[in-house]
């Protein structure tokens, strides 16, 4: 009888229908506060001890020019609220994106929950929602801004709603900010009339814009710009494939990891014919047209930095990740489309017999597990992908390191889950005076100095005479070389570096080793 009252007041209350898809939400977005104790990735740990800083300090200098929407937030609430600053910055975005997406889910689609919830759910964009970075709420944002031009587009909404969101864009990160201030502008024009010739001759222009700014990037820190024969030469670099690690067709002895991953190629493919099919149908009708536009002009964006970007502080491994973060809004912004083929599809498969149907469905399930399974940082039979994620032991290696070092005067060559696990204990306590300029005492991973130190005693040799350069670079008394267990040629560079280091220690359980090297010889480790 109970059963039989909630099912008869479930289909009675619309209201309660969102309730399993917030729940899911919740469970997507926040499996990694669960997980990880101390937490993943690098970017979360600089922003909460930037924002630790202005909350204690009141300012920090120089002052950034982006990122301000995310810091000033979460500043507010911290002074609003007396919450911890790290547990509001690292359930801002999940919190955010639950409460927002559900939102959006119920003004487009309040009858069909079934069926547009879970085609929303399939799209992996719930990856930029796990941690708190401006990137990822500049993305939630621009997902918000997508409706409510759609609104704008239909006359049911004004131009002050998109426009202050556009305004929120623009003070979290330009890499979405610019997507979303011509989005913005491609369906006001449209609104007002504007031919299809017109608005392909203004996405055209809009295609080269965000490549002109990273070039500007580039001359405002090497001095000048790079000619013809240097773009040609860094274009043909990175044509060159290399199908050896190649992960959307796997090909190895583990079963379940090659159906893992070839599904993900799958789902992939299948959002992209969805999105082909919502255009193809939806081609002649203005409300579509600026995303349209957009989506050909930041596809065009995107090859044109996966080409000829050069970011001077950025390591090499990392020079195409904003093509990579460009093409995901390429799926942000043709998710109408995907959201039109998509519900296409399932009305389709719904005249089909029950045997078909449950299949489908089941497909889409194992659609969402697969998702949520690539969404955080794994390792399995085919890829290591930790995310960096800062263990306890990072934790205890800072800290021993800390202890030894009550005076500052050191400078530590580690990866960068040893390097947040510094942010976070540390924060901005020491700035080391460099020739160019003043530097962190860890190594920030986006090829600084001393991360290019790092990688030279990891890939070459863990010598004296690297530690000696980097005491000359820095002015520091003592250099520290921290390696975790986990390393490639971990062993191999421990045995090298034992040969040349002052002195070395273990931490419980061997996870991490810590070498030392001295400028005074005399003193030794032990005097602490």
């Amino acid at each position: 009888l109970k059963c039989e009252w909630i099912i008869r007041n479930w289909q009675k209350s619309p209201g309660l229908r969102p309730l399993p898809i917030i729940a899911l939400m919740v469970i997507i977005t926040s499996a990694g506060l669960l997980l990880y104790k101390v937490g993943y990735g690098f970017d979360p740990f600089v922003h909460r001890a930037t924002e630790q800083y202005i909350f204690d300090h009141g300012l920090i200098t120089p002052k950034p020019l982006w990122y301000l929407g995310q810091h000033a937030l979460v500043v507010a609430f911290a002074h609003l609220t007396t919450l911890p600053i790290v547990w509001i910055d690292k359930l801002l975005l999940p919190i955010l994106s639950t409460t927002l997406i559900a939102a959006w889910l119920l003004t487009v689609a309040p009858r069909t929950w079934h069926a547009r919830a879970l085609l929303f759910l399939l799209v992996p964009l719930a990856s930029w929602f796990t941690a708190t970075t401006p990137q990822g709420i500049a993305n939630l944002l621009f997902l918000v801004l997508i409706l409510q031009l759609l609104m704008f587009a239909k006359r049911k909404l004004s131009a002050i709603s998109p426009a202050l969101t556009t305004a929120a864009i623009v003070t979290l990160h330009p890499l979405t900010a610019v997507p979303a201030i011509i989005l913005f502008a491609l369906t006001a024009l449209t609104r007002r009339g504007m031919r299809l010739r017109y608005g392909a001759v203004t996405a055209g222009i809009a295609a080269f814009i965000l490549p002109a700014l990273f070039l500007a990037n580039e001359w405002r820190d090497t001095g000048h710009l790079p000619r013809f024969a240097e773009l040609a030469t860094r274009a043909l670099s990175r044509l060159s494939f290399s199908f050896e690690n190649n992960l959307l067709l796997p090909n190895s002895f583990y079963a379940f990891a090659n159906a893992v991953y070839t599904y993900r190629l799958i789902i992939i493919l299948f959002a992209f014919g969805c999105a082909l099919y919502g255009m193809w149908h939806l081609r002649y009708k203005p409300l579509f047209r600026p995303y349209m536009l957009m989506s050909g002009a930041l596809l065009i964006s995107a090859a044109l930095l996966y080409l000829f970007n050069n970011l001077s502080l950025v390591i090499s491994y990392e020079q195409s990740d904003y093509a990579l973060r460009t093409l995901w809004l390429v799926g942000f912004t043709a998710l109408p489309f995907f959201w039109f083929g998509g519900l296409s599809f399932i009305r389709a498969v719904r005249t089909h017999k029950l045997p078909v149907q449950f299949l489908v469905l089941l497909a889409l399930s194992s659609g969402i597990a697969t998702n949520m399974y690539f969404l955080y940082p794994r390792v399995d039979r085919l890829e290591n992908a930790r995310g960096y994620s800062t263990g306890i032991t990072d934790l205890a290696a800072v800290e021993f390191i800390e202890f030894q070092n009550p005076e500052g005067k050191y400078a530590v060559l580690a990866n960068q889950s040893v390097s947040a696990g510094a942010m976070r204990q540390l924060g901005f306590k020491y700035e080391l005076k460099t020739p160019d300029g003043p530097a962190y005492f860890y190594p920030i991973p986006t090829g600084g100095p001393l991360y290019q130190y790092f990688l030279k005693m990891i890939d070459e040799a863990p010598t004296t005479e690297v530690a000696k350069e980097v005491m000359d670079y820095t002015g520091v008394e003592r250099v520290y070389l921290v390696l975790n267990n986990y390393w490639w040629r971990d062993y191999r560079i421990a045995d090298a570096a034992r040969k040349h280091a002052d002195w070395w220690i273990t931490l419980p359980r061997d996870a991490v080793t810590i070498f030392g090297w001295e400028k005074d010889k005399t003193r030794g480790w032990l005097t602490r």
